[in-house]
């Protein structure tokens, strides 16, 4: 459950904000310094699995990561390549996942750069992107676009538009809803245990991160 506000409040602020990134007066404030809080119980697997998200992996799998990231931010950034490693090795047996959580007042431009995600996405390069605006967070999407093939015309068209401008409200609105307040924050969810997903804060080291998954598909 949520406290402090209610979920009507917290919705319109939702709304607010991502009118600001429509009209270019973009702040993240209401998100980045509120102290809502929400109790440990309050975790919801279907929220926090999203079906619109780009994924990579098993489609009927024994568990679920989900990566709530911001392409701008450092932290995501330092965790990136050991996420793509683990999805190639674990491709069979596990989905991994990952949703948008940009936050403008502390990394300028990163909704900017969600937006390029799932425009890239559209033209089902999402990981190329991934990949390439990971290890070069400054770079300019549209030639990051040309670059891994995309179809400029459509690429630029999705960005004028703000096309998935209701993917990323759903993102951090889900992720906010679900206990992230940074990022990188990550869930596993085990099949059978939907109800109890794990989550993980901060950018933990391969060793860490693999031993969680084969932790959890071990006791499967």
């Amino acid at each position: 459950a949520i406290l402090g506000i209610g979920l009507a409040a917290f919705l319109a602020l939702v709304g607010n904000y991502f009118y600001k990134i429509k009209t270019g007066a973009i702040s993240s404030a209401l998100f980045t310094k509120s102290k809502v809080a929400i109790t440990a119980n309050a975790l919801d697997a279907k929220k926090i699995i999203s079906a619109a998200a780009p994924y990579f992996g098993a489609a009927k799998p024994e568990l679920t990561v989900v990566m709530f990231g911001n392409f701008s931010c450092h932290n995501s950034q330092k965790v990136s390549t050991t996420f793509r490693e683990l999805m190639i090795k674990y491709q069979n047996k596990v989905k991994f996942i990952y949703r948008d959580y940009p936050m403008d007042d502390i990394y300028p431009d990163s909704s900017y750069l969600s937006l390029a995600g799932k425009c890239a996405n559209e033209q089902k390069k999402f990981w190329s992107f991934y990949d390439k605006i990971y290890q070069a967070p400054d770079s300019d999407v549209k030639n990051l676009a040309s670059q891994i093939g995309l179809d400029g015309t459509k690429f630029g068209d999705c960005l004028d538009k703000s096309k998935y401008y209701n993917d990323i409200k759903n993102d951090l609105t889900d992720g906010f809803n679900n206990g992230v307040r940074g990022t990188p924050t990550f869930y596993f969810i085990k099949k059978g245990y939907e109800s109890e997903p794990v989550k993980v804060e901060g950018a933990m080291t391969k060793d860490v991160f693999e031993k969680i998954i084969a932790g959890l598909l071990k006791n499967l």
